[in-house]
């Protein structure tokens, strides 16, 4: 069975011979409710980040928003809201190249009252096996 939320360009192999890193992560272990929270700021994921570069850090993130996303799909999540925090802006930049990628994703800043300038509202939309394109 093929899912209809796959990228449109083939992923980056980079990121398939990290995917490991992240195997044991909180957002699969999240109620299947209807909007998740998912915050990607580094202190939040890991007790001790002091060794790691700043590139291990994104690194990190990236793979953490991927797995989070993966499973929301495969949970039934219609929203996400993923909390990336202002920084120099580098995760929002990789975070927004990733899901232009991906079909049936619509996505937008989070409203600046609740989050300020640092999340992304990721709305799944629900497709139906004749919607499917296989």
């Amino acid at each position: 069975d093929e899912s209809a939320y796959k990228p449109k360009e083939k992923i980056n192999s980079k990121w398939i011979e990290e995917k490991n890193e992240t195997e044991n992560i909180f957002c699969q272990k999240k109620p299947a409710s209807k909007t998740w929270e998912i915050d990607l700021h580094i202190h939040t994921l890991l007790d001790d980040y002091s060794h790691l570069t700043d590139h291990e850090k994104l690194t990190y993130q990236i793979n953490y928003f991927r797995k989070c996303l993966d499973a929301a799909v495969a949970a039934g999540i219609k929203k996400i809201v993923f909390i990336h925090g202002v920084g120099k802006g580098k995760l929002k930049e990789e975070i927004l190249y990733i899901l232009r990628a991906y079909e049936h994703i619509r996505f937008y800043e989070a409203p600046y009252r609740q989050y300020g300038f640092g999340a992304i509202i990721v709305e799944l939309q629900i497709i139906s096996h004749k919607q499917k394109s296989i």
